[in-house]
């Protein structure tokens, strides 16, 4: 309003054309657009710069816990042996105490006591976050302090009772950045640890982005994930300090499937008081104030009436107290490319023929839908998985085309081929777009429904659709147009 009554005055005054006011206008709504972008901009700038300080911070500390000079590596897994241990945050004030313990290879161990007796602090010392003040560790005989840190804590998984998960999708947590797990690593996980059917049930599978700290899973839910994350490691040694803890009853008992299912014919400790990992762990050992008090099979500590059965005599079912769990083992139903697909009556279901019978009725679904559209998962009318195949482009041509009709009904991705426009309206942002299935308009909320994989942009727009913008085919103007507002 101020451009136009001056401006305005101006004409009428004779000073300038009204040519001029006009081109002048126009110069400045082109402002406009930047100027909101940067609005939008400057927050997040702001949070990466404090982000980046943050990071700086930690990259400037001095580890205390150093490689060796020469550092090994014993063959594990391999006896452990904490030999008069002594330990404290504050060398002055110690909280372990004389603590001897063998563990054997493949034992199962449970360490027991009340909040502050040192259980936790026994495992930070197993992973060598710390060193001890007196006494020593070692494994396969040979001292924690000339063991090679990055292998130690490659053979050793830590599952601890708060989940640290990330923001970007189930795969990712799972595989933890490791790039030598493939799609097929991280399913065989998470099937071992009880998740896999919840995460195929997700909007996009194993391409769900999970929210900070994984706000979208349930507490049992980040547990297990945990858990899948442990597993994909393939360690020699697993430590699961209270991973049950802060659960519900069905949620507990998930969880703890999962990590029986999990510790077959590995080293096991369980910081726990648990009475289930309790009465299933072969040896116990109970901790008071820093100091090993008993040690010995659960039988034979309650037939003790010490300390341990003081702990767990309110929990314990006589009827049940010496059962043990049995794990059914998990379904690995991979199935190669020896396998024809047909058409059924409805364009979204296929008809399955593997190893000479044929399974009618199979709704086919991408598991890794962003990252690798490739690998298919066959389920029945139920919901059921059927078959999980790697790779469906190894398949014969007619075989492909019918099951990639099929993928096309049920599973809805938008190949993005120019972006006209974007406008930003809130925290929503509008895309005009040219897709393969021609011109739409996506609306998408927030900055975390705009996903940058690898050298793909991925938008999920309100419906839960999917619009995939590969940047190495996308024209300059719809590049810079990208850049400008993301």
């Amino acid at each position: 309003m101020i451009i136009w009554w001056i401006g305005g005055h101006e004409v009428i005054s004779g000073i300038i054309q009204l040519g001029v006011i006009t081109a002048f206008i126009a110069y400045v709504s082109q402002f406009y657009g930047p100027i909101n972008n940067l609005s939008n901009v400057l927050p997040f700038i702001q949070q990466s710069l404090t982000s980046a300080e943050r990071i700086r911070e930690v990259l400037e500390v001095k580890p205390e816990i150093t490689n060796p000079e020469n550092p090994k590596k014993p063959s594990m897994p391999a006896e452990i042996v904490l030999d008069h241990v002594y330990f404290g945050y504050d060398p002055h004030f110690p909280v372990i105490k004389d603590v001897s313990i063998r563990i054997k290879p493949g034992e199962k161990v449970a360490i027991v006591g009340k909040s502050g007796s040192g259980k936790s602090t026994i495992a930070k010392l197993l992973l060598r976050f710390y060193d001890v003040n007196e006494g020593k560790i070692t494994i396969g005989g040979v001292n924690i302090k000339e063991i090679d840190l990055n292998y130690l804590r490659k053979k050793i998984a830590y599952v601890p009772q708060d989940v640290v998960l990330f923001d970007t999708t189930v795969g990712y947590n799972v595989a933890y950045g490791d790039e030598n797990v493939n799609e097929v690593d991280i399913v065989k996980a998470c099937k071992i640890a009880r998740i896999h059917d919840e995460i195929v049930r997700l909007p996009f599978a194993y391409d769900t982005i999970l929210g900070e700290r994984g706000t979208y899973l349930s507490g049992g839910q980040r547990q297990r994930l945990s858990i899948a994350r442990a597993i994909v490691k393939n360690p020699d040694m697993l430590i699961f300090d209270e991973a049950t803890s802060n659960l519900d009853v069905v949620s507990e008992r998930e969880v703890y499937e999962a990590m029986m299912s999990v510790s077959r014919g590995k080293t096991v400790i369980l910081v726990t008081h648990n009475v289930h990992e309790v009465m299933n762990a072969d040896k116990v050992i109970v901790l008071n104030q820093g100091r090993v008090i008993e040690e010995g099979k659960p039988e034979e500590l309650l037939n003790k009436k010490g300390a341990f059965y003081e702990m767990f005599k309110e929990q314990i079912n006589e009827e049940n107290i010496f059962r043990k769990l049995e794990i059914s083992e998990p379904k690995f139903n991979f199935v190669n490319d020896n396998i024809k697909i047909e058409s059924s009556e409805r364009r979204s279901v296929v008809n399955v023929i593997y190893d000479g019978k044929k399974y009618n009725g199979l709704i086919p679904k991408m598991l890794f839908p962003i990252t690798n559209p490739k690998f298919i998962g066959f389920y029945d009318e139920n919901g059921n998985e059927v078959f999980l195949l790697e790779d469906y482009t190894k398949l014969d041509k007619n075989s492909r085309k019918i099951l990639e009709t099929a993928l096309a009904y049920n599973n809805l991705i938008f190949s993005v081929k120019k972006i006209n426009e974007i406008n930003i309206k809130g925290d929503q942002l509008e895309w005009d777009l040219v897709t393969d299935r021609g011109e739409v308009t996506a609306y998408t909320v927030g900055r975390r429904n705009v996903i940058l994989l690898d050298s793909k942009v991925v938008l999920i727009d309100k419906n839960d659709n999917l619009y995939e913008i590969d940047l190495n085919n996308l024209d300059k103007n719809s590049f810079k147009l990208l850049a400008e507002t993301v």
